[in-house]
């Protein structure tokens, strides 16, 4: 009978130990399909920066201080964001004001996962100014982390002589 309870106890454990590897494995699996050298995709992922510039009414720098109200998403996959607050830090093309709101679409779908701004984080943004008065007075056609790099590839096509 000793043995049996021994018998028993092992098939427990042994079962126990299964359960927390399978869990184990399911928890690697979750963490290892996230990419954490992939960068965030923004607003606009999907154009170029090239092609979406030359069209766009303004471009400008500035740190989100308001990340605003997002919409539930649609069936298409887009969430509308409305009164994201931006401070402005420099204008590169056009002439907004220092304390902006904006609203900007982010999509996701099967083929593309944009995320939201960061608060207290700089962008850059291209935007279009909106013809409805009741809305925010720019949507955001294409947003760009504030980098460096970033920033001196905007200015280079912003140099660039429309055609």
């Amino acid at each position: 009978m000793n043995n049996r309870g021994f018998l028993h106890l092992s098939i427990v454990l042994a079962m126990v130990n299964l359960v927390c590897q399978v869990q184990t494995s399911k928890a690697q699996d979750v963490s290892d399909s996230v990419d954490q050298n992939t960068p965030v995709k923004l607003t606009g992922s999907v154009v170029k920066t090239g092609d979406i510039i030359a069209t766009c009414d303004d471009v400008f720098i500035g740190e989100i201080t308001d990340i605003g109200i997002p919409s539930d998403p649609s069936e298409d996959g887009w969430t509308l964001s409305t009164g994201v607050g931006v401070e402005v830090s420099e204008n590169l093309r056009g002439s907004v004001e220092s304390q902006i709101s904006v609203s900007l679409r982010t999509l996701s779908n099967p083929n593309v996962q944009e995320s939201p701004p960061k608060y207290d984080s700089s962008y850059i943004f291209l935007v279009n100014k909106t013809t409805d008065a009741s809305q925010d007075p720019y949507r955001v056609v294409k947003l760009l982390p504030a980098t460096d790099d970033n920033i001196a590839m905007v200015r280079k096509l912003l140099a660039k002589p429309s055609q």
